[in-house]
């Protein structure tokens, strides 16, 4: 059980990640060359850097995934359910479970 629950925020911390960070340094980059900023657009829906919860110096993993699951509240459940968690894949065409 101990186990699952490391994975999960391991997986949480790495959305987070890509949710979070990965824009705010591309947004820092594209702000020193604006045709790339007009070239690759941000596809974030969100600007996470105006969320309280995330306005805060983290101590380690788990304090990040606690700010991501306030309001990112079905990601843990969708994590689990999804191919890179189950390693499971239903082929459509045969029919095999992979």
């Amino acid at each position: 059980m101990k186990k699952a629950i490391l994975y999960i925020h391991i997986s949480l911390v790495i959305t987070c990640f890509s949710a979070f960070i990965a824009p705010t340094i591309y947004e820092l980059h594209a702000k020193e060359n604006t045709a790339e900023k007009t070239a690759h657009p941000m596809s974030s829906t969100a600007d996470h850097s105006q969320f309280k919860a995330l306005q805060k110096h983290f101590k380690n993993g788990p304090e990040v995934t606690k700010a991501c699951l306030s309001c990112h509240n079905k990601a843990g459940s969708q994590i689990q359910k999804n191919i890179h968690w189950t390693w499971t894949y239903h082929n459509k065409k045969t029919g095999q479970l992979l």
